[in-house]
């Protein structure tokens, strides 16, 4: 179930703006999971979101949300 405060569609720019907590509620929550993958003490998920694509970094050492990297190519993902 959405919650109000979460819009149904956001654009980069707006998502960008967000601080980490709402963006991280935002993709959870709408998002798709299209991958993830794990470095030493990270793990980062790939999701689609609207038009553009978002990584979110969560540090396994302190459980804890790192940061995004919002994008809208595929190609910027390297």
């Amino acid at each position: 179930m959405r919650s109000a405060a979460l819009p149904a569609t956001i654009s980069l720019e707006c998502f960008r703006a967000w601080p980490l907590p709402q963006q991280a509620a935002l993709l959870f929550a709408e998002g798709t999971l299209l991958a993830c993958r794990w470095e030493t003490h990270r793990a980062v998920g790939l999701y689609q979101l609207a038009d553009f694509f978002c990584e979110l970094s969560y540090d396994t050492t302190t459980y804890a949300l790192r940061e995004t990297r919002a994008f809208t190519h595929l190609t910027d993902f390297v």
